[in-house]
Formats: C-alpha cells, sequence, structure tokens
C-alpha cells in the first residue's frame, strides 16, 4: 500500500496517510482531522505553484516529490490560519487569498534573498573594519614600539650577562678570601682557638659552642699540636705559645716571655707544659 506524507512546511508538522484516504476525502478535510484544526479556520497552498486549495481541487492533480511509484509520496503545503473579525475581515482575507497571495508569494523568496543579501553585506562591512582595526594597530602600536622592546630586551640581556658574570666573579673572590682569612685568622687567632677544616665535626663541639660551663673543654687532644708549632716553640717558646693560642691567649704567651727572659729553659718548659697539658 502506497504511503502519503503531508508535509506542513511553515508549521514544520507531517502527517502520514494512506493514498486511498486522499482519495476519498477532501486534503482539508483529512488535516483538520488529523491535526484537530477545525476546518473553517485554515488554508492551504500548494508549494509547487503557489495556488490556493480549495474544497473543491481535485486530489488527483498534487505533484508528488517522490513519483508516482514510489512506496511513500510527498505533499508539501503551507498551512495559513484564518483570522477572525466579521464579514469585513473575511472579505478581505478572502480577497487576499484569491487574488493577491498568488502575486505576493512569489517575491517572499525576492525579498528573503534581499535580507540575505543585506546580512552578508554587514558581516562583510564588519570584517573590513576589524581589518582596518588591525591594520591600524599594526602600525600605530605594533611598530613603534619594536624599538623600544628591542632595547627593553637588549637591557635586559646585557644586565642578566653583567649579573651572571660580576657573580662569578665575586663568588670565586670570596671563596679565596674565604680560604685566605682561614689562614690569616688561623695563624693569628691560633690554632686551636678556629675549628679544624680537616675535622668535620670540629665547630660543632663544646668549646666553638661555648658549652663548656664548668668542665673542661679540649680544645685539641693531648699529642696532637702541629709539628710547625712544636718547632717554633724550640726555636722560640713565645711563638709557639702565640701560634697555639693567638691573640686570645694573649696573658699566656706574655708569662712565656718573661720566663724565656730568664735564660730560655723556663720560657721553652713553660710553653711545653700548657701546649700538652
Amino acid at each position: 500500500m502506497t504511503n502519503i506524507i503531508i508535509y506542513l512546511e511553515n508549521i514544520k508538522k507531517s502527517i502520514q496517510i494512506p493514498r486511498a484516504l486522499l482519495d476519498e476525502y477532501p486534503i482539508q478535510y483529512i488535516i483538520s482531522k488529523y491535526l484537530n484544526y477545525p476546518i473553517d479556520t485554515f488554508y492551504l497552498i500548494r508549494k509547487d505553484n503557489g495556488k490556493i486549495i480549495t474544497k473543491d481541487n481535485d486530489n488527483n492533480n498534487f505533484c508528488f516529490e517522490n513519483g508516482l511509484n514510489s512506496q511513500k509520496q510527498i505533499i508539501i503545503l503551507d498551512i495559513n490560519f484564518r483570522q477572525k473579525g466579521g464579514f469585513f475581515l473575511d472579505l478581505i482575507s478572502s480577497f487576499f487569498e484569491i487574488i493577491l497571495y498568488p502575486i505576493v508569494y512569489p517575491f517572499r523568496g525576492i525579498l528573503n534573498a534581499f535580507l540575505l543579501m543585506i546580512k552578508a553585506v554587514v558581516y562583510i562591512v564588519a570584517l573590513a573594519m576589524y581589518a582596518i582595526k588591525v591594520i591600524i594597530w599594526f602600525f600605530v602600536d605594533f611598530i613603534p614600539s619594536i624599538p623600544g622592546d628591542m632595547v627593553a630586551f637588549i637591557q635586559f640581556f646585557t644586565t642578566a650577562l653583567f649579573d651572571f658574570l660580576f657573580g662569578t666573579i665575586t663568588h670565586y673572590i670570596r671563596m679565596g678570601g674565604n680560604k685566605l682569612g682561614q689562614m690569616t685568622v688561623r695563624g693569628t687567632m691560633g690554632w686551636d682557638n678556629v675549628p679544624n677544616e680537616n675535622n668535620e665535626n670540629d665547630g660543632e663541639s663544646d668549646y666553638f659552642n661555648n658549652d663548656c660551663a664548668d668542665k673542661k673543654c679540649y680544645k685539641t687532644p693531648d699529642g696532637t699540636v702541629p709539628f710547625t708549632v712544636v718547632i717554633a716553640t724550640i726555636l722560640c717558646p713565645p711563638v709557639g705559645v702565640f701560634m697555639e693560642y693567638g691573640l686570645l691567649g694573649w696573658f699566656n704567651v706574655l708569662i712565656c716571655c718573661i720566663l724565656t727572659l730568664m735564660f730560655y729553659f723556663p720560657g721553652l718548659i713553660y710553653a711545653l707544659i700548657i701546649l700538652y697539658c
């Protein structure tokens, strides 16, 4: 059995009916029953030729979109609803339906095309305005800012390079100064008054942390006096005492000097006692 689809384009609705039903009843009656619209409240317009369908039209005169031999044939129509308002409005409506609509209907496509063309022109103008803004920004803001940006980049790069070189140089100068300072302080303040760099735990001892309190703190174990200090003590006892205790042991150095003036040996014995005891 062949089915027919009636598509009402302007309201986007479709109904499917058997072909025999279209042969038996007018199409207005069929749409009225399927969509529950009173038959006297609307009229139909064919999309193929723009003519109004009356109750007297023959349903066999429709042009089907899918051909006569297709299992599903389509009829495309527009449905327009009548405006109620008395005899005068009905007369105007009938005049428009019968006479003016076939004249005005073709102009709908032209009007839609004209509106579409206006929208396209508006979009093109907007695109052109945007392109003009981009060009103005490129020549007015971007290009003039290039020299300043290049200068800022060169300045930043030069500053970073200078900081790197200066920091590297000062780092090694600081390392050398610290090394020289350690040697100077060790020689001036005495071997036992600065941490031993060969002993990692020497700087954490009670002596250097001032935690001796009332107990005796040994700065170095017995028998670990440096050989150079021993030689200096034998040659000149006050020098050995100074090398071991530095300026902090000035009192011991002074006593050693006085004893050394008393024919050397008292000062040597005193120096060896305070070095090894």
